[in-house]
């Protein structure tokens, strides 16, 4: 069995902190190289995540609900165990679409179990759009779980070209899970980012959801910009992905928010 994460030493010599990443559906963990590469040279160990499912060699192996928990719990463990060794440090979390969905799952599912000091979520999978709604539900209720569907993932980021109906069952039910609780409390500093445009996620809900229940959560809406190379809102992950405007912008939002 493939181990749940990868740790990445800090690239300064001296351990600030330890942030868990963790990529979303049907992206290569190595997606998220380039937040985890400047996470490290600000001063932070990473453990980047491997979500069962998503392998290095194009193809989507069988998951289930219950192997991506298990992957987060494994790292979250790995985690404190880094954390309680040596000098007294934060633990924080970075997470996109799914990556970050399943943690917020995981927390509201565990009470108490699962903290951070501080959490960042890219474009995180709830507050969906009512056609991503509709759509979900849909594939849900007449489609056979092992039908694939292909993957409008772009090609450098993908795990497999296409990913069974059951893939977004899961989503969506963690989806509905984590917009019903989302009430309780997630009490923790959190900074989420998201494009506009974002094709999945409603930034009028998302709003919605932090002014109504979620005070420590602040919500950073990139601006527009014309440099954007991929057509793609929802992907947020990189330079090529956001046009670089938009990523010197993420990355001092995220530098200044996690304090490194």
């Amino acid at each position: 069995m493939r181990q749940s994460y990868i740790h990445l030493p800090a690239t300064t010599g001296i351990t600030q902190a330890v942030t868990l990443v963790v990529h979303g559906l049907n992206n290569k963990p190595s997606a998220m190289m380039p937040l985890a590469d400047r996470l490290r040279s600000w001063g932070s160990d990473v453990l980047l995540v491997q979500l069962t499912g998503h392998t290095v060699d194009s193809s989507v192996t069988p998951f289930t609900e219950g192997d991506w928990c298990l992957n987060l719990q494994d790292t979250f463990q790995q985690a404190t165990t880094l954390i309680q060794s040596g000098e007294p440090k934060p633990l924080y979390f970075l997470g996109y679409s799914l990556g970050a969905l399943l943690n917020l799952y995981l927390i509201l599912s565990h009470p108490g179990k699962f903290q951070y000091d501080k959490m960042v979520l890219l474009a995180p999978a709830f507050a969906l759009r009512k056609p991503v709604n509709k759509l979900l539900q849909l594939a849900t209720d007449i489609l056979p779980a092992q039908m694939k569907i292909p993957s409008f993932t772009p090609k450098p980021y993908r795990a497999g070209t296409s990913l069974p109906v059951k893939a977004y069952t899961l989503l969506n039910t963690m989806a509905v899970r984590v917009e019903k609780s989302i009430n309780q409390s997630v009490s923790m500093p959190v900074l989420v980012m998201i494009h506009p445009k974002d094709e999945m996620v409603s930034v009028k809900k998302m709003n919605g959801y932090i002014n109504e229940y979620l005070p420590s959560w602040q919500l950073y809406t990139l601006p527009k910009t014309s440099d954007q190379q991929l057509p793609y809102a929802h992907l947020i992950l990189d330079e090529r992905s956001v046009g670089k405007e938009n990523w010197d912008r993420m990355l001092q939002q995220i530098r200044v928010f996690l304090q490194l």
